[in-house]
């Protein structure tokens, strides 16, 4: 956990409000300018410009099986253009192209903000598009036990998506497919024997007229479901019910 205000207005450090102490430092010439959305704010050039943060404990979050929020109050001066703008990322350094755990930024193509789930290599793009030229409260609310991401513009819940979806016949929800495949959520469906497979993730050979096929294998997709969230379940009680090793001092 941590919390920057970006309100020092000199020097090239920042302080984490939190209390986990993951001060931070400025890179690439960022400058202190003013107005920010409240008093002083940081501008980034939005080329070699960042905040580093120092790995710690509070900030290690597996993205792919925990509960993960971000937010923050951005102006951008410019989206677009194939160029990925990044607003939040975790990664082993600030501006390489290493290896990334959870990252929040506006896409490449459309501007939208986006989630990139890097143990999973999945990148979200949501619909919601932050104005240019004016602040915004953006966020990103993970939960991996509901397999739901939610995204959230000025305090509104303006997109969901899921971790996965399950399609019973691929060419009546073509268009359900096609938005699928634009968010690049994983697909699950039966495919018949006149339907093509190579258009989802993870096809799953059956008769998509059959009732009684259909009943068996969604009854399976559900129990799976069920099985995987009381896991993670599972995982994180027992995670907490780990016990501290303390050492034994000895005069």
């Amino acid at each position: 956990m941590g919390l920057w205000h970006l309100d020092e207005n000199n020097g090239a450090m920042v302080r984490d409000a939190s209390g986990n102490n993951n001060d931070g430092t400025i890179f690439g010439g960022a400058v202190w300018t003013i107005p920010g959305r409240f008093g002083y704010c940081l501008d980034f050039d939005g080329v070699d410009d960042y905040l580093d943060i120092p790995d710690a404990p509070s900030l290690d979050i597996d993205s792919a099986t925990g509960e993960l929020t971000m937010e923050a109050w951005i102006n951008p001066a410019a989206s677009g253009g194939m160029h990925w703008r990044k607003i939040i990322a975790k990664r082993y350094a600030g501006t390489g192209s290493e290896a990334t755990n959870y990252e929040m930024c506006l896409d490449q193509t459309t501007g939208n903000l986006t989630f990139y789930n890097g143990r999973m290599a999945q990148i979200y793009v949501s619909s919601v598009h932050p104005p240019l030229g004016q602040w915004s409260y953006v966020a990103i609310s993970l939960s991996a036990v509901e397999g739901v991401l939610r995204f959230y513009l000025n305090g509104q819940e303006l997109d969901q998506i899921p971790g996965a979806v399950f399609v019973v016949d691929i060419k009546k929800e073509e268009i359900a497919i096609r938005e699928a495949k634009k968010l690049r959520v994983p697909i699950f469906a039966i495919v018949d024997t006149n339907c093509d497979p190579t258009q989802v993730d993870f096809p799953i050979p059956g008769n998509d007229d059959s009732t009684k096929s259909v009943t068996v294998i969604a009854r399976v997709i559900a129990d799976a479901i069920l099985e995987g969230r009381e896991a993670i379940q599972a995982k994180a009680l027992e995670a907490e019910e780990l016990p501290v090793k303390k050492e034994e001092v000895k005069n």
